[in-house]
């Protein structure tokens, strides 16, 4: 009966073969014949009703059914094949293929610890932009440098940090600075910004911030935008100082006074080299009290911007020192306080770096004044109640 089998397996008489390789007691011989022919389908049946059935062949048939679905883009049906077959391989291509990111994801806690296969799979994550599962499937393989470089490729630099100093991966700051010194040579202060602060170097953008805010200010005269860019300086000033001593102890205990003043020290040396880390808010109070005393002035409270014009003296690291005593000097004027006008044009005939012309010109307009008015106010309690350290109430500048 054997010899007819093979003789009708010959012939292609394929289910007749079966039929007797079955009755023969021989069902190895005709999961052999279905395996040379192809047909997986017919192997797994075969398996399912066999008193000893080989597992290994039975994932082997389950792959190759997987295959046939996968060849012709059926992509679900496959990966439930590949499922059963436990091939992680091919199952993580069906998942990419489907879009099922869930199931990548849950598929990345099957796959041990070091293989390939993770690196694979954290490509994928890549190349759609899931940063975290990308990492782990990085970390979990145990390549570092992939796992960072991921971080910076999708501009995760916070992360791409983080997992450096974790790792002590030293080039990472050097790569920061050229990608952003890249950006500031293409004018592209704004994301270079941005990059700093991802990657949590609060000095760095702060002193961007500064920059940009003086340009504001004196190139494109919006004082509006330099309050504003001043501000978010100093928040990130302020973030840097709470990351410094809000930082914990390296072992996770409480931090000793010892570690504490290295900290004070570390904080010191960082504000010495810049100064921007100390000015930021002067330079947001600077362009507050500048726009507070123009809508004074055109509000009609004249009292009141005479008041906020003269603590602008405050301010001359900051605003054009011309533009304060302008301003100090028309506000008085209208005011009456002919004393603190008085000054203003002093200043103003003064300031250094004035050409001829306008001194000139602020001569005779302060003669023409004073001849008719007497430099002098009509009350004292001003310069009484101000002193160069006094604290300026940020609502009505007095």
């Amino acid at each position: 009966s054997l010899q007819r089998a093979e003789v009708c397996a010959y012939f292609h008489r394929f289910e007749e073969a079966e039929k007797m390789y079955v009755d023969a007691d021989r069902k190895d011989l005709a999961i052999d014949l279905w395996r040379r022919t192809g047909d997986w389908f017919r192997v797994i049946n075969l398996l399912r009703t066999s008193a000893s059935g080989d597992d290994s062949l039975m994932q082997l048939a389950w792959t190759k059914i997987g295959e046939y679905y996968a060849e012709r883009n059926k992509w679900a049906k496959a990966s439930q094949y590949f499922a059963q077959a436990k091939n992680y391989g091919s199952l993580a291509e069906c998942y990419y293929m489907l879009e099922d990111y869930a199931g990548l994801q849950n598929l990345v806690s099957l796959v041990p610890e070091g293989t390939e296969l993770l690196e694979t799979i954290g490509s994928m994550f890549t190349t759609v932009g899931i940063t975290e599962s990308a990492v782990n499937c990085y970390l979990k393989s145990g390549n570092i440098k992939a796992a960072i470089d991921t971080c910076v490729l999708l501009n995760e630099w916070d992360q791409a940090v983080t997992l450096a100093e974790e790792h002590s991966f030293q080039q990472i700051e050097g790569l920061l600075t050229k990608y952003a010194s890249h950006l500031l040579e293409s004018k592209k202060e704004i994301e270079a910004i941005e990059l700093y602060r991802k990657a949590n170097k609060h000095t760095e953008a702060a002193q961007l911030l500064s920059k940009l805010a003086e340009t504001a200010a004196k190139e494109h005269g919006n004082p509006m935008l330099a309050k504003k860019l001043y501000v978010l300086s100093a928040l990130e000033v302020e973030k840097f100082r709470k990351k410094m001593f809000d930082m914990p102890d390296k072992e996770g205990g409480t931090r000793t006074a010892a570690q504490t003043l290295d900290t004070l020290m570390q904080h010191d040396n960082a504000t010495v080299n810049s100064r921007i880390l100390e000015t930021s808010w002067k330079g947001a109070e600077a362009y507050h009290f500048w726009l507070l005393a123009q809508r004074q002035l055109y509000q009609g409270k004249v009292g009141d911007a005479m008041y906020t014009a003269i603590a602008l003296q405050k301010y001359e690291e900051y605003l054009d020192p011309e533009d304060i005593y302008r301003l100090m000097a028309l506000t008085a004027y209208h005011n009456h306080y002919y004393g603190q006008c008085s000054k203003a044009f002093i200043r103003l005939e003064n300031l250094p770096g004035l050409s001829d012309e306008a001194k000139k010109g602020y001569s005779k307009l302060a003669l023409s004044i004073f001849t008719n008015h007497a430099p002098k106010d009509p009350s004292n309690d001003l310069n009484r109640k101000r002193t160069t350290d006094d604290y300026i109430c940020i609502a009505s500048g007095r």
